[in-house]
C-alpha cells in the first residue's frame, strides 16, 4: 500500500504543478455525504480521494470488548466537466474489514467495491432573491472491477446549496436509491451546515439519513475541517458518530481534492 500511496502522491503533486489557476470556488463532494450542487466548469477535471475507518462495538467476549472496523483504504472519485450544465463522474473504493478481540479476531482480504458512474446536471443557479443552487445527480453502481456481490444499484438525488450570508452555507440532498441485491428502495436525506472561518479554513456539521424499505432507519452525524491550500487544492479531516443502532459508533477520515482546470 505504501507504493500505491507514493504513486498517488507523485501524481497529485505533478498534476498540481501543471494546473492553472481557476477563479471559481472549489466545490467538492467529499468528505460529507451531501453531494455538491455545483457542476464543474467545462474541460476541468477533479480528483477527490481519501481514507476512513468506521468502528462498531459488537459486545464482549468474557471481559474483552469486541469491535469491528470497516476500513476504506482509498475512496476515489473522478469528475469531468463536459459543459456548463453537465459533468460526468467515476468512483471506486478499496476496502477491508477486521474484528478486534474475541474468538474471531482477524482481518478480511482487501476488496474493491462496485464501480459507480454517474452524471450531475445543473438545473438552477443561486439568485439574489434567496433561491438555491440546484442540480440533479444520477449514479449507477455494478459489478465491474468489484470483488463484492452486491447487484446493480441506482441512485437519484436532488442537490441544493443556499448561501445564508456571514460565511454560512446550507446544503442538502433529497433522493432515493434502488438496491439490486435486495430489490428494495431506500430514501436518502442529507443536510450539511458550513461556516467559512477564514479565507483558507471552513468548518461543517452534517446529518445523513437513510430510510430503508426493509430495515430500520440509518442516521449518522459527522463534522470536520476543510483547508484550502490554494484555489485548486483542498485538504479535509472529519469524524463521525452513529445515532441509530445500524450505524457505526464512530468514524474518522481524511483526504484531498485536486482540481485540474482546462488549459
Amino acid at each position: 500500500m505504501s507504493r500505491i500511496f507514493s504513486v498517488l502522491l507523485l501524481f497529485v503533486t505533478g498534476a498540481q504543478l501543471m494546473a492553472q489557476s481557476d477563479t471559481t470556488a472549489l466545490a467538492t463532494d467529499r468528505p460529507t455525504q451531501t453531494a455538491s450542487a455545483f457542476v464543474m466548469s467545462k474541460g476541468s477535471v477533479q480528483i477527490e480521494t481519501g481514507f476512513s475507518i468506521a468502528r462498531t462495538k459488537l459486545g464482549f467476549d468474557g471481559f474483552e470488548e469486541v469491535t469491528s472496523d470497516f476500513i476504506t483504504l482509498n475512496s476515489t472519485q473522478l469528475r469531468f466537466g463536459v459543459s456548463k450544465n453537465l459533468e460526468l463522474l467515476f468512483s471506486q473504493s478499496l476496502v477491508k474489514s477486521r474484528i478486534n478481540g474475541g474468538a474471531f479476531e482477524g482481518s478480511r482480504d482487501t476488496e474493491l467495491v462496485p464501480t459507480a458512474v454517474g452524471a450531475r446536471i445543473r438545473l438552477f443557479d443561486m439568485n439574489e432573491r434567496g433561491g438555491p443552487q440546484v442540480a440533479i445527480l444520477a449514479t449507477v453502481a455494478g459489478g465491474a472491477f468489484s470483488d463484492l456481490e452486491t447487484g446493480t444499484s441506482i441512485e437519484l438525488r436532488f442537490n441544493f446549496q443556499h448561501d445564508l450570508g456571514s460565511g454560512l452555507s446550507l446544503g442538502y440532498n433529497v433522493g432515493s436509491n434502488f438496491n439490486g441485491l435486495t430489490d428494495a428502495f431506500n430514501g436518502v436525506i442529507t443536510t450539511v451546515l458550513g461556516y467559512q472561518a477564514s479565507e483558507k479554513v471552513s468548518l461543517f456539521a452534517e446529518l445523513f439519513l437513510i430510510m430503508p424499505e426493509l430495515e430500520r432507519t440509518f442516521l449518522q452525524t459527522d463534522f470536520g475541517i476543510l483547508y484550502l491550500v490554494n484555489s485548486n487544492l483542498q485538504i479535509d479531516v472529519f469524524a463521525g458518530l452513529g445515532v441509530t443502532d445500524l450505524t457505526p459508533d464512530s468514524a474518522f477520515g481524511a483526504g484531498i481534492s485536486l482540481r485540474i482546470p482546462r488549459k
